[in-house]
């Protein structure tokens, strides 16, 4: 499935790491998206809620089911240009390390999406039971709080001093 709207070969890692943000999902699975993954929009009235505009779908995931994820449109627009592409994964961590350098940032992987994503959202006040749903990780949020937790550091509530 190719798209009208599709940009440069360079720019598809952009857009793998803008659905990377958006989902939370390990850089395999978004590899697996650009390859053969599926877009569910509109959202079923049964699963909407307010700032979702889109399912995405990846094809197979780590577990062997499919693994869906509820994104923003800014996500949703990146996706549409990604999915049916196809990237490599050591392109990819390399297309990323080269803008980090280029930009003159702290070079970072794009896994670290995931990470940021589950330490970002414990920091916002979501339960760990609710990021491990969203990672497609078991529901008992153990392995949020002993790998993603540990980045997440609790508001200052008022004390004595």
């Amino acid at each position: 499935m190719s798209s009208p709207l599709r940009t440069t070969w360079r720019s598809r890692f952009g857009h793998a790491l803008v659905v990377q943000a958006g989902t939370g999902w390990h850089t395999t699975e978004v590899v697996r998206f650009a390859a053969a993954g599926t877009i569910i929009d509109p959202v079923p009235a049964h699963l909407a809620q307010p700032g979702v505009d889109a399912i995405l779908v990846t094809p197979i995931a780590k577990n062997g089911r499919r693994h869906y994820a509820k994104v923003t449109e800014r996500v949703a627009f990146a996706a549409r240009l990604l999915v049916g592409a196809g990237i490599s994964e050591r392109h990819y961590y390399a297309a990323v390390k080269r803008a980090c350098r280029a930009l003159s940032v702290p070079v970072f992987s794009p896994a670290w999406m995931r990470h940021t994503n589950a330490t970002h959202a414990l920091q916002a006040g979501a339960t760990e039971r609710e990021a491990a749903g969203f990672l497609g990780h078991a529901p008992d949020g153990r392995m949020v709080r002993e790998v993603y937790g540990l980045g997440a550091v609790p508001p200052k509530v008022p004390t004595i001093l």
